[in-house]
């Protein structure tokens, strides 16, 4: 079964897309996003050239091994026949220290951006216009990674993001990690 979204796209409704990346995540606050920010690509509606938050916020990052991340995106149906796509992330995040724990309990009914580097290379977000929520947290204590956190985030129920993932490039791959590390520190 295939989706039209538009007259040059087909999409395979019943196959979801998914990624595996390098080794780090970025997980900006939704609520934070700076919309002045937000600049989409002149030639490309599904590359942004830019992304920024408000005064006072700031993104966490988290190393991850590379086979730990699966990101993954399903078609949605909608009312009068709109559809969209769910995302999903499923990742391990490494909690050696208790203040590495409460950061990921901090993320607990809070809504985020994604951003994760795929194994080509690209910087793919997710949840960019509804938002990514906790929706599985397993805490594993003393395993053969020491102490890890297994969570998925997911588009909340009744939400459905407009398209599938969105591809961040700031200028180029070097760019783009400056961008993502700027907003690491208190924006002010």
């Amino acid at each position: 079964m295939s989706c039209d979204l538009s007259l040059d796209l087909t999409f395979d409704c019943t196959s979801p897309e998914s990624a595996v990346v390098k080794d780090t995540v970025y997980l900006l606050p939704y609520d934070s996003l700076d919309s002045a920010d937000l600049i989409y690509n002149s030639t490309d509606a599904f590359q942004l050239d830019s992304i920024g938050l408000v005064t006072g916020s700031e993104a966490v990052k988290y190393a991850v091994a590379p086979d730990t991340v699966i990101a993954t995106i399903a078609n949605v149906a909608g009312a009068n026949g709109v559809n969209g796509f769910s995302h999903s992330v499923a990742l391990t995040i490494p909690t050696k220290t208790a203040a590495a724990r409460e950061e990921v309990r901090l993320l607990n009914n809070k809504k985020v951006v994604l951003v994760l580097q795929s194994g080509s290379g690209e910087f793919l977000v997710y949840g960019l216009d509804a938002g990514l929520k906790i929706s599985e947290l397993a805490n594993t204590r003393g395993d053969e990674n020491g102490d890890v956190v297994t969570l998925t985030m997911a588009t909340a129920e009744g939400r459905k993001e407009p398209t599938m993932e969105i591809t961040l490039l700031a200028t180029d791959e070097a760019g783009t990690v400056t961008l993502l590390e700027a907003l690491l520190s208190t924006q002010s």
